[in-house]
């Protein structure tokens, strides 16, 4: 389908995966960590093809007994007593930007000790905007010391309160050019 929406060259369709989720049941003796696998993999492809998704995080009532008490399920990011799968959860993820810019690749590493985020952006038209501002959301549970690199632009500003951060682009003359934001905790 994905594929299809690309082809149609209309770029006013968007696209929301609805209401996606791991079970939590498959390995809580182990600390969810199977669970927290899954959810980076399902994070993932969806960051691997930009798309926007609704995500089964929160049942007020949820037990490791009773789950979710729908169905028999598990789903739910957050139990009485504790949040689960943070780690894959929480990710970078741009915030606000210009129509002038589409997003060709953003990839993210929860699992490494430097949480590694690398954005890839073109342009895609040329505006009489000199500069335009890229916000990305920098969450602080990965981030205690964010080094960031560009090929292109500077970074202006990282809030620690609202943890993003903003990336000032310069007009960029070659649309044929990507240009990339980089992203580790601590120094690359």
């Amino acid at each position: 389908i994905l594929k299809h929406v690309r082809q149609s060259g209309n770029d006013k369709l968007h696209v929301v995966l609805g209401e996606t989720g791991v079970p939590f049941d498959i390995d809580s003796k182990n600390c969810y960590e199977g669970s927290t696998m899954a959810l980076d993999r399902v994070m993932r492809a969806i960051e691997e093809n930009d798309l926007d998704v609704t995500l089964w995080n929160y049942f007020p009532n949820n037990t490791k007994e009773i789950g979710d008490d729908w169905c028999g399920e598990d789903l739910s990011i957050r139990m009485k007593d504790k949040n689960r799968a943070l780690m894959s959860l929480l990710r970078p993820v741009v915030f606000e930007m210009s129509p002038d810019f589409q997003i060709v690749q953003q990839k993210f590493d929860p699992s490494n000790k430097a949480k590694k985020y690398e954005l890839t952006l073109r342009q895609c038209k040329i505006e009489s905007t000199s500069s335009h501002i890229i916000y990305i959301y920098l969450p602080c549970f990965h981030y205690s010391n964010p080094f960031i690199r560009t090929t292109f632009g500077s970074c202006r500003d990282y809030d620690r309160k609202s943890q993003l951060l903003v990336w000032e682009v310069m007009q960029v003359e070659d649309l044929s050019r990507d240009i990339t934001l980089e992203v580790v905790n601590g120094a690359l």
